[in-house]
């Protein structure tokens, strides 16, 4: 099932791909667009924390990007809070060893070392990276 369909359910928005013509009805389809790309990755996340992580400016921008980029920024920003809540995004299985968090988990293909990785701000921000039992 695409990701308009899983936004729209069997709503004709579904099958011509369209977006909403209100701004609050653009905010809702990015925040459930956001929605799917965390269960993607083996997540709940709620909507009022997707809301409460957009500013305005974001929001006035959902109209003007085109649904590729659209869907996107919500992956991303998906990935982002599920890191932010210390959890490993579903196949993040590649082990990384970062000079700054140690051994961490990375997407498949991703370097088995480097100098900062996506759980560095997790560090900074003395929130829980989690490392692999396994790493030597």
């Amino acid at each position: 099932m695409g990701w308009m369909q899983r936004i729209y359910g069997d709503q004709p928005e579904a099958q011509t791909g369209t977006l909403p013509e209100q701004l609050s009805d653009y905010r809702d389809v990015f925040v459930r667009m956001v929605q799917a790309a965390a269960d993607d990755h083996g997540c709940n996340l709620d909507s009022d924390l997707v809301l409460s992580v957009l500013k305005q400016a974001d929001i006035d921008q959902i109209p003007t990007c085109p649904p590729p980029e659209l869907k996107a920024w919500a992956d991303a920003l998906a990935l982002r809070l599920i890191r932010e809540r210390g959890k490993v995004p579903k196949g993040w299985n590649q082990i990384c060893h970062c000079k700054g968090c140690g051994p961490v988990y990375l997407w498949p293909g991703a370097a088995t070392e480097c100098d900062g990785c996506p759980w560095c701000w997790n560090r900074v921000k003395g929130q829980q990276v989690p490392q692999p039992e396994d790493a030597a």
